[in-house]
């Protein structure tokens, strides 16, 4: 059964929803005991009004720590068992990057998952000062309509893996640079509106040929763009600490292709 399972096919969510709500009310289980934080697309809509938010169908956490497939289980069986007592079918699943656990994983609408990335003893020594920078600056934050918080990561360990994710596609993707705005603008909220339903419906399309990678790669690109100018604009970014986070993941023949990416969906680039 897990072969065939892929967040794609779930409908995609916003922090706006039960499902969300109920996830992230499990995962503040490990509160105070494991360095986990939320990351991606949905640590970006914790940022952000519900008239802004980019529905995904997964929650991706980070974790500062060596995680092997047999840690992830212990780790999440207390999620596991808070899930089931809320009337979730649940399944583990061992991914080629991440660990999963599946909510209600045969049911496309009222499905998700919460993926944890695999880290092995080795992985974890080469990224350690980075895994901890980004701990250390991650913010506790409150579940809406709950009395639990989670720790997400602050805006720009959000946006610089997304910077550096889109400068990866464009890489291999020249004509994606169709795709950005030729210049930073602000967005109104009718462009906003067009650009979720442009992307929502890209997302459709994937989701009925997910072995279709160049429509996921532009996907992912045009996510993570619409990501960066939103956080950009509507919560804004500590120059100097984008800048030393950035420092983590760039390398220098990246430059010309990041500048491009910079300059449509971040300020003062």
């Amino acid at each position: 059964m897990s072969k065939t399972l892929n967040k794609f096919m779930f409908q995609p969510r916003t922090f706006d929803e039960k499902t969300v709500k109920d996830s992230l009310e499990a995962v503040s289980i490990l509160n105070g005991k494991e360095p986990y934080y939320l990351v991606g697309g949905m640590a970006t809509q914790g940022y952000l009004p519900s008239s802004c938010r980019r529905p995904t169908s997964d929650l991706d956490f980070s974790i500062a720590r060596p995680l092997t497939y047999a840690d992830f289980k212990q780790m999440a069986k207390p999620l596991d068992e808070f899930l089931r007592d809320s009337g979730y079918d649940t399944l583990f699943v061992k991914g080629s990057r991440a660990f999963g656990l599946y909510l209600n994983p045969e049911d496309k609408s009222s499905g998700i998952v919460l993926e944890f990335a695999r880290r092995s003893g080795n992985d974890f020594e080469r990224k350690q000062k980075t895994l901890e920078r980004e701990y250390s600056n991650s913010r506790k934050k409150i579940i809406e309509e709950r009395d639990g918080t989670y720790r997400s990561a602050c805006p720009e360990d959000i946006a610089v893996p997304k910077l550096v994710r889109a400068v990866s596609y464009l890489n291999r993707n020249p004509e994606f640079s169709k795709l950005l705005p030729e210049r930073l603008r602000s967005m109104s909220t009718n462009e906003v509106r067009v650009i979720l339903s442009n992307i929502n419906s890209l997302r459709a399309q994937v989701s009925k040929d997910i072995e279709d990678s160049k429509r996921v790669q532009m996907l992912k690109f045009v996510s993570d763009a619409y990501d960066l100018r939103i956080l950009a604009e509507i919560v804004g970014f500590n120059d100097d600490y984008f800048e030393e986070a950035e420092e983590d993941w760039f390398k220098v023949g990246d430059k010309d292709l990041r500048d491009m990416v910079a300059r449509a969906t971040l300020p003062q680039s």
